[in-house]
């Protein structure tokens, strides 16, 4: 490839498949040639990932880059929070203890001046060294009472106009009041990086939503891209997994010790469900579209 490119997933509330979407799309492009990476510009999590320089991030971004096959590294996810009760926070900087603040300290006086700019240098130390990088947002964007704050989904896309598929979960109900919603809460600059809708955990006859469809796109001139079906029986890494609070993932030396043994067969389980998914992804998601999108 001549030049990097990115996409990135967002999705109109928290627990919808982000982080899932993420690691699938890695992997399905990590296995057809490309150099991918995965990123999230900031993390809210209990629990991390000890990379092999001893730095810590999210549990989520080592299982993505698991996924495509190389080692979690801390420009992946370049700020990490760790509650610590109350509204105390501890701010993890590159991997590194960073500061102690309150959440609204942190909104007010870190995020955009100090944040901000660490997010930004992440990102393009990613896109110079990587074909692809997947982003992975956080929340919603379309909250309007953090959006002067929020530094991890549309401030992000627009570093490099990153075009962002939104994520709609169908399963607790009102997913097209969701993606329209979110869509007219934001601003005009951010309206043009959406560049479609993937309706997830979607149970029963697909014909059924075809109405609903049919309305979104004409409402939003946006693309549907895909329906993915709920799936029950994944076996996955959950964010807040301690399972990965204090081991280390390198693809290319496999340690051998029978204290690393169970936790070898435990990712090897994972990606073997997250290969499950990029199928059903596969099946279900007009590539073609995402790869006119990538400039691939």
């Amino acid at each position: 490839m001549e030049k990097a490119c990115s996409l990135m997933f967002q999705s109109t509330l928290t627990h919808s498949g982000k982080s899932l979407f993420t690691a699938a799309f890695c992997r399905i492009y990590s296995k057809m040639g490309y150099n991918v990476a995965p990123f999230k510009a900031q993390n809210l999590s209990l629990n991390s990932f000890v990379t092999a320089n001893g730095r810590e991030i999210a549990v989520a971004q080592a299982f993505q880059a698991m996924a495509c096959n190389i080692e979690p590294a801390e420009m992946m996810n370049p700020i990490l929070l760790k509650p610590k009760g109350g509204e105390k926070v501890q701010i993890i900087l590159f991997g590194k203890p960073y500061q102690d603040m309150s959440f609204p300290d942190y909104r007010k006086y870190f995020a955009i001046k100090e944040g901000f700019p660490r997010i930004r240098e992440a990102l393009k130390d990613l896109l110079n060294r990587y074909d692809m990088v997947i982003i992975e947002g956080a929340g919603a964007p379309s909250e309007i009472n953090l959006m002067k704050s929020d530094i991890s989904n549309m401030r992000v896309a627009q570093i490099f106009d990153s075009p962002v598929l939104m994520i709609g979960d169908i399963d607790p109900g009102g997913v097209f009041a969701g993606l329209i919603g979110t869509l007219e809460l934001l601003r005009y600059p951010e309206k043009k990086l959406i560049k479609g809708f993937i309706i997830n955990k979607f149970r029963g006859d697909q014909k059924i939503l075809e109405p609903g469809i049919k309305y979104l796109e004409k409402r939003t001139k946006k693309r549907v891209l895909g329906v993915v079906p709920y799936i029950e029986d994944l076996v996955l890494p959950a964010e807040d997994s301690i399972t990965l609070n204090i081991t280390r993932f390198n693809p290319q030396k496999r340690n051998t010790k029978k204290t690393n043994s169970n936790l070898d067969d435990v990712r090897k389980v994972w990606l073997q469900n997250l290969d499950k998914f990029c199928n059903i992804v596969g099946e279900t998601i007009d590539f073609d579209y995402v790869d006119q999108l990538l400039g691939v």
